[in-house]
């Protein structure tokens, strides 16, 4: 009976856990739209991004869009970056520098950002599709769930190599996710065999 319980805990903590997956997935979506509304208005022109003068050493950049004004943030002027210094092969992004216009570069970096987003959706998907499928599966160790984990590991793995900035970093997180993978699919093999006794 004790088996029965632990599986219990086990199901409970699957919906659990699919069900916050969902949520952050949800929180992504939400992000990404965010993020490339606001990095294609800045790019497109559609809005201005103007000094609006310096209070107490800080200089408050806005956006201006029509008759709408959005102070969009403050920064000390020692963070401002000095865009003379600034060079870019692509044409056109050296035309944004010369003219000292911020909205396409920051519209740019929006863009660029918002593929973090994207990576953190399809890592909550393809761990709350190895939830749902112990859900289906009534237990951890089936065949299906195994192979989803497979599966969820692949993805997760190169979106860790690319995401962690440092290459030491993406592979030691990577051995130790291909572990816990192998622990579980040991784990798998075991309930096969006691299937099998019974």
């Amino acid at each position: 009976m004790e088996e029965n319980k632990k599986l219990a805990r086990v199901m409970k903590m699957s919906k659990v856990t699919s069900v916050i997956m969902k949520v952050c997935e949800i929180i992504c979506i939400v992000a990404v739209a965010i993020m490339l509304a606001t990095g294609i208005l800045c790019l497109t022109g559609a809005v201005d991004m103007k000094d609006a003068g310096s209070n107490d050493g800080k200089l408050l950049l806005t956006m201006q869009s029509g008759g709408a004004q959005l102070a969009l943030m403050s920064l000390d002027e020692s963070e401002i970056p000095d865009l003379s210094k600034w060079h870019s092969d692509i044409t056109f992004v050296q035309n944004w520098i010369d003219n000292g216009d911020m909205a396409p570069i920051i519209g740019l970096f929006v863009l660029t950002f918002s593929l973090y987003p994207v990576a953190l959706f399809v890592i909550f998907f393809m761990t709350r599709r190895i939830f749902l499928t112990i859900l289906k599966e009534q237990t951890p160790f089936s065949t299906a769930v195994v192979k989803q984990f497979r599966i969820s590991l692949i993805v997760l793995s190169v979106l860790l190599l690319i995401l962690s900035g440092s290459g030491t970093v993406g592979v030691v997180e990577i051995l130790i996710l291909w572990s816990i993978y192998l622990i579980f699919d040991y784990g798998f093999s075991l309930q096969e065999i006691v299937d099998d006794t019974i």
